[in-house]
Parts: structure tokens; C-alpha cells; sequence
């Protein structure tokens, strides 16, 4: 009962979300690696926003190019058209 539409629409979130994720455990790696500013106290200092700083989303970015160029080495190829356009690693 699948249509060739409800396998592109699947496909599609699927892709997003992946890398969606990818860019939330960058994120996260970068305030690790960087620090969680913390008070006196040892609370987390500001919201959830002030996570979001210039390192953590740089690291958050690359981790999305290197899962890319991990699925244009390693994949099939029907999934290297997504990702060869960002990665640029074959002709």
C-alpha cells in the first residue's frame, strides 16, 4: 500500500530529523567541551537559550558535514544524491 510520494515524504523527515539530531549532539558536545557557565553554587547559570553559543553551534555543524560526508563514503548510490551537494567529496 506505499506509494512512491509516501516513501519521498518518509525519506525526507527521515533525513531531516537525522541530521536535526546530529546537530543537538553537536551542540551538546560543545557546551561540553567548552564549559556550562555555572555560579558559586555549582547551578547552571541562564536559560536554555544561553546554551546556544558561537562554539557550540560551530561544533554542532560540523558534526553535521562529517555525518554527511559519512553518508556519501558509506552509503548506497540513492542516498549519495542528498548528501554529495554539501559534502563535495565526488564527482
Amino acid at each position: 500500500m506505499t506509494s512512491a510520494r509516501w516513501r519521498r515524504e518518509w525519506d525526507v523527515v527521515f533525513s531531516v530529523v537525522s541530521l536535526l539530531i546530529a546537530f543537538g549532539i553537536g551542540v551538546v558536545f560543545g557546551n561540553i567541551i567548552e564549559g556550562i557557565p555555572l555560579n558559586a553554587n555549582r547551578d547552571s547559570v541562564g536559560n536554555s537559550l544561553g546554551f546556544i553559543r558561537p562554539y557550540s553551534v560551530l561544533v554542532g555543524v560540523m558534526t553535521v558535514v562529517l555525518f554527511m560526508a559519512w553518508i556519501d563514503l558509506f552509503s548506497d548510490k540513492n542516498r549519495r544524491c542528498f548528501s554529495r551537494p554539501f559534502t563535495r567529496m565526488g564527482q
